[in-house]
């Protein structure tokens, strides 16, 4: 037979764990009596069952019309299957006047909308009710005839009700509920701390540094590259920068910081920027300059050249939708860059992963279109400018400028509207007005419309698309205008996915003043748990608009570029494999093959790669090994090549910590965190500021879903690091190594929001916790214990000095006792006040409850100080209930 697991939460106190313990322990005994004397002499009568089998209790939260009551009702129950309530007790918590009427085996009486008269046994004449101790108990399951819905979870020890609003105490529970729901919600904010982002006039920078030296041909070729993050003048300072043996220095620097805007976060940085808004004007998309956000966005491109700076000799893959398509092994410069990256799959998204020579992986996870990151009838400006003609460190990629912004409205939680301009300055300086609609669902369709007006002519970028089971089409229309001319472009496109595997076409044709051009392309691939292919066609035929028509077939004037690109990559047991195979086919013929393998061997990272031209028949291999030390990381390649022969390099690359640099001195990355100091200690005066004299706790860390941090401990702080808090984050305060469980943080989750090389430093009170457990019994008439109380509301109170004393004539309203919670009794009596901080109390039993049940109480009120707790734990005096005695002048008229 299946026993009910026990509430864990319910079984804190000794003697009550004891009490029900013994109780399971004669059921058990009396079930296993009766199922033995059953099999043993055969039938036996009804009555007879009744004096062997023990009835047994359950205690179940009450909750009435989806609310939580406070209440906790005993349900008896004999076999674990029936379950029955006593009628006194239901008629208490019902608001009824019910009877049992034994003659007739009926519930009658008064219930809510008038009488009632409920047969209490069944079709088979088997009886719903028993009768013990003079009290009646009827079967739960008769509540449905009493128009109340019911469910009980024995499990989760759960009694609810559904009475539709029909219950008189509904609308009283529901003001009680509320009180105590915002009571939780300020425990609840009361013991979280939240930090906002602070910037800082300078931070020590938090650097990666990389030292390689390289000989080729009796020559050798030092190199550095240096990735930093910190804070300088009140802004968050990235730098990437590459130094080479000429003293060239090639790399990028932004500068930027988040400002509050209403209730939302805006973003601008200054620097080298990538741009990638326009969408109808053929402007720069990258230069030095000045951009403001809610964040970055693709806005309505169709497609954008994605490119940076890494270690060199990293390889950085290209992942769309979790499936490989493209990877480059980097040069010495540790420039990347891929071409045409298609934004027009909204679906899409795009995933750069670079792998350095030591081994060490990160991420960088492109924005999809469409979102923009505000709620309904929330806007925000944009505002960029960039000269593509310069940059911090080199020169820029064109030579014009650009000067656009715009107003973004959210119309829905999808749909965007957008009002801007675009100004593209070269020898003369042109603007375009544009309004745009992006993101707009109807049903399973999506679109996205761009307007624009050009000094006299339309320009507009148009796009639909529709998905139906596992696939979806998609059609679009451009009219967009460069320096040169204006072009036009229609495309549609099919895909199709299931189960891993992926497949797309699309057709295009687009008109550039005097020429035409028609595009096609095909895609397919596959994603498993091991390994993915990925292979794509296409087809580009362009010629003037004077041979449109001419079907002979010898258009001299046509050009045609046919391009095939083959991707794989698979984990296999010599390693996790990456290859690729392109072809080209037209007035530039190309062919070339790119391979790389690298495998972890006993702690040691183990690449190779290889890259050949088939067409200009120029092969390059190497082989790169590199091993993970406590402070640094080393790293070697050998490589040969058929144009200048063999190659050998070294390398070594190590993180500076931001608080101490060459004293923490590591082989890790946090070029992506905080500088996290926290300072936990015992708050013996309970006023939240860290005193010399009170205890520092080391053992005390943060983590964040269950990911602990690294950590250095100081005399007076803990410094955390690799904490990534760049947007705002919660963090729970990890006290498990604390040995003493009665010491409690006064936060117990805390909200950073910080940004990488920011600083932040908080202190974490901590206080230590007292229990106080205690007894009420209830006597009756006869003045005797009875078994079941109910649950008996007690208050309790923080006293002060003065407050101690009832009488004193000091007492003041400041003074005065100050109210806690308030408290509920178990039904059998028993009570738990846990997590009470240091000083004196009073606990009263509620006066309302004692007139309403006509008891009197010995005492009424208990009063006890913390500070005489043996081991935090404290027992409270003894509480009588005992009736009242009648009055005997009561008028009998």
């Amino acid at each position: 037979m299946d026993l009910p697991l026990l509430d864990v939460g319910r079984i804190a106190k000794p003697n009550m764990l004891i009490r029900l313990l013994a109780r399971r322990y004669v059921c058990v005994v009396a079930i296993s009596f009766f199922t033995f004397s059953a099999y043993a002499v055969g039938d036996t009568q009804e009555d007879d069952l009744e004096d062997i089998v023990e009835t047994d209790f359950i205690f179940a939260d009450f909750q009435l019309d989806n609310r939580k009551t406070g209440v906790e009702l005993d349900l008896a129950t004999k076999d674990y299957q029936s379950y029955f309530i006593e009628l006194e007790l239901f008629n208490e918590h019902f608001a009824a006047n019910l009877s049992c009427d034994e003659s007739n085996t009926q519930l009658t009486g008064e219930f809510w909308e008038g009488p009632v008269a409920v047969s209490l046994v069944d079709e088979e004449a088997q009886p719903l009710f028993f009768i013990e101790d003079e009290q009646c108990y009827f079967n739960i399951e008769l509540l449905p005839q009493l128009n109340v819905r019911m469910r009980f979870d024995a499990h989760r020890q759960i009694f609810a009700v559904l009475t539709e609003g029909k219950h008189p105490k509904t609308k009283e529970i529901m003001r009680e509920a509320r009180k105590l729901m915002l009571l939780k919600l300020d425990e609840q904010k009361a013991a979280s701390l939240e930090i906002d982002d602070q910037y800082q006039a300078f931070t020590m920078p938090s650097l990666d540094i990389s030292a390689n030296e390289r000989w080729n041909n009796a020559r050798h070729n030092p190199s550095f590259y240096v990735q930093s993050v910190f804070d300088l003048l009140y802004h968050q300072s990235e730098l990437q920068l590459n130094v080479q043996k000429s003293g060239s220095i090639r790399g990028r620097g932004k500068f930027a910081r988040k400002l509050d805007w209403g209730g939302d976060k805006l973003h601008y940085q200054m620097g080298d920027i990538q741009h990638s808004q326009q969408g109808l004007f053929n402007v720069p998309s990258r230069g030095l300059g000045f951009l403001l956000g809610e964040r970055a966005s693709f806005g309505s491109r169709t497609s954008i050249d994605l490119s940076g700076y890494a270690q060199p000799l990293s390889e950085v893959e290209l992942y769309r939708n979790d499936l490989l398509i493209d990877f480059i092994q980097l040069d010495d410069t540790g420039f990347y860059e891929f071409k045409n990256i298609d934004l027009r799959d909204q679906s899409a998204e795009y995933v750069i992963r670079i792998t350095t020579p030591d081994g060490q992986e990160t991420e960088q996870r492109l924005q999809k279109p469409g979102k923009h990151g505000l709620t309904p009838s929330e806007w925000t400006p944009t505002l960029t400018y960039l000269d593509s003609a310069e940059g911090l460190f080199e020169g820029g990629s064109g030579d014009s400028a650009l000067f656009a912004g715009s107003i973004n409205y959210a119309l829905s939680a999808d749909a965007l509207l957008i009002l801007g301009f675009e100004s593209k300055i070269e020898e003369t300086r042109e603007t375009l007005f544009h309004l745009a609609l992006d993101g707009f669902k109807w049903a399973d369709m999506q679109s996205a419309l761009k307007l624009g007006l050009l000094e006299d002519q339309w320009l507009y970028d148009a796009s639909v698309s529709y998905g139906f089971g596992n696939q979806s089409i998609g059609l679009s229309s451009q009219r967009l205008a460069s320096s040169l001319n204006t072009s036009t472009t229609h495309s549609a496109s099919w895909g199709w996915g299931y189960e891993g595997y992926s497949s797309s076409f699309a057709a295009s044709e687009s008109h550039f003043g005097e020429s035409l051009s028609r595009n096609y392309s095909a895609k397919m691939g596959y994603n498993g748990s091991t390994w993915s292919f990925s292979a794509e066609g296409q087809r580009s035929i362009s010629r003037s608009n004077t041979d449109i028509g001419n079907s002979n077939g010898n258009n001299n004037d046509a050009l045609s570029v046919k391009n095939f690109s083959l991707v794989g990559s698979t984990q296999t047991p010599i390693g996790n494999l990456n290859l690729s195979y392109q072809k080209s086919l037209g007035s530039t013929s190309q062919k070339s093959l790119n391979m790389s393998l690298s495998k972890n061997i006993l702690g040691v990272s183990a690449a190779a790669s290889l890259r050949w031209d088939l067409q200009q028949k120029r092969s390059s291999t190497s082989i790169r090994l590199s091993k993970s030390l406590p402070l640094f990381r080393v790293s070697g390649n050998l490589g040969f090549t058929n144009t200048s022969g063999w190659s050998f390099g070294f390398g070594i690359s190590f993180g500076l910590f931001a608080d101490d640099p060459f004293a923490s001195m590591t082989n890790k990355s946090w070029r992506r965190s905080s500088n996290v100091v926290m300072q936990p200690f015992l708050d013996e005066n309970n006023n939240g500021i860290w005193d010399e004299t009170e205890a520092f706790l080391p053992e005390v860390s943060l983590t964040q879903r269950r990911r602990k941090f690294e950590k250095g401990v100081a005399e007076d702080h803990v410094r955390l690091y690799g904490v990534d808090a760049y947007d705002p984050k919660l963090f729970t305060v990890d006290d498990s190594e604390l040995d003493n469980p009665f010491i409690v943080p006064k936060y117990r989750e805390i909200r950073i929001e910080s940004h990488p090389g920011g600083s932040v430093a908080f202190q974490v009170p901590f206080h230590l916790q007292y229990e106080v457990e205690g007894e009420i019994i209830r006597l009756n008439a006869e003045q005797e214990p009875q078994n079941k109380i109910g649950a008996v509301p007690l208050h309790l109170y923080k006293l002060s000095e003065s407050a101690k004393n009832k009488n004193s004539s000091q007492n003041t309203s400041g003074k005065n006792p100050v109210f806690v919670k308030t408290y509920y009794s178990e039904p059998d009596g028993f009570y738990v006040i846990d997590k009470l901080k240091s000083g004196d109390y009073r606990l009263v039993v509620d006066a309302e409850y004692q007139h309403k049940e006509a008891l009197n109480c010995e005492p009424c009120e208990v009063e006890f100080n913390t500070d005489s707790a043996e081991d935090h734990l404290l027992m409270a005096e003894l509480i009588t209930l005992s009736p009242q005695p009648e009055n005997k002048h009561e008028d009998k008229g």
